[in-house]
């Protein structure tokens, strides 16, 4: 929630923010991205279930690669965190957009700073939520402008729930 809100304030009418991995976390930010501005969502995942679902979720367009991507976005959230996906998440960032690192992949950026980043953009990561960002997603829950989806599986089936997390064939939370 605190990566997504740095962003909010750049996305007004017009603007286009991308979500790089739709998992749990990702698919949180596509909903609070839909929820809180106007932007064009775009969700981007590997696996053609998470696409779908970041569409059933509220995004305007899900694709595999960022690479499909038409033109740049003003804001990039990464969820994933790995070298290819910071390398082409701020490939894709506007100038004075912004970038924020939520995944933590162990990436890298290779790349020298200057020169290689986007020009004039914020560049964070996210570093945890207070309270208060708590209190704001439980209200926009209980408003129904969020949801969690839950895939229940017993403790006797803690392995195929586990199995279902690797293959990312999970719909919400196990």
């Amino acid at each position: 929630h605190h990566a997504v809100a740095r962003a909010v304030a750049r996305l007004g009418e017009g603007t286009t923010a991308v979500v790089i991995g739709v998992g749990g976390l990702g698919a949180f930010a596509v909903q609070l991205l839909r929820a809180l501005t106007p932007a064009r969502v775009v969700g981007v995942d590997t696996n053609p279930g998470r696409r779908a679902i970041a569409r059933d979720l509220g995004a305007h367009e899900a694709v595999e690669d960022v690479a499909e991507l038409d033109g740049v976005a003003e804001v990039v959230l990464d969820i994933v965190g790995t070298d290819a996906t910071i390398a082409a998440g701020l490939a894709h960032v506007a100038p004075y957009g912004a970038f924020g690192l939520v995944g933590a992949g162990g990436g890298t950026f290779r790349r020298p700073w200057f020169g290689g980043l986007p020009p004039d953009a914020e560049i964070f990561p996210f570093q945890g939520s207070s309270g208060a960002d708590v209190h704001a997603l439980i209200e926009l829950a209980r408003g129904g402008r969020i949801a969690s989806p839950v895939d229940p599986y017993p403790l006797a089936q803690v392995a195929d729930a586990y199995a279902a997390m690797e293959s990312g064939t999970l719909t919400g939370r196990a």
